[in-house]
């Protein structure tokens, strides 16, 4: 098992193992968006890593950098295991690298957000709280 960065020179390899991961978090009927992967791997301010395991990227996790006048925050997402590889450690190894890279960074915080019941502990047991904050979003396409 490998942690690589996925970026514009070697995302061609991988987009096929990328897209079958994606689906893992969407629901029914959506579609992973292809040329969003190519604008993640390549984009200044976002860190892509693969977990390659037997030839393939089994895992995958993004970080984005957000810098604003009160702090320097990384903002961690999309995180997938394949579900053949899961219970082997993979999501703690991915965070692990993602907390690294925030450190990197200069971050002096990470957040997320997670809507699954079942993954919110493993942040827990990392240290992560939860925010009394509401999350709102607006589609403008």
């Amino acid at each position: 098992m490998e942690i690589i960065e996925l970026t514009s020179e070697n995302i061609d390899t991988y987009i096929a193992d990328c897209i079958l991961l994606q689906k893992q978090l969407l629901k029914p009927g959506e579609t992973p968006n292809e040329s969003l992967f190519y604008a993640t791997a390549s984009h200044e301010q976002t860190y892509m890593l693969g977990l390659l395991a037997n030839e393939r990227i089994v895992g995958i996790g993004v970080l984005g950098k957000l810098i604003h006048p009160a702090h320097r925050t990384a903002h961690v997402d999309n995180i997938v295991v394949d579900d053949a590889y899961r219970g082997r450690g993979y999501f703690t190894v991915i965070m692990d690298a993602l907390e690294a890279k925030a450190q990197e960074w200069g971050a002096d915080e990470i957040t997320l957000t997670c809507s699954r019941p079942l993954v919110q502990p493993l942040y827990e047991k990392r240290n992560y709280e939860e925010r009394p904050t509401k999350y709102y979003r607006k589609k403008i396409t």
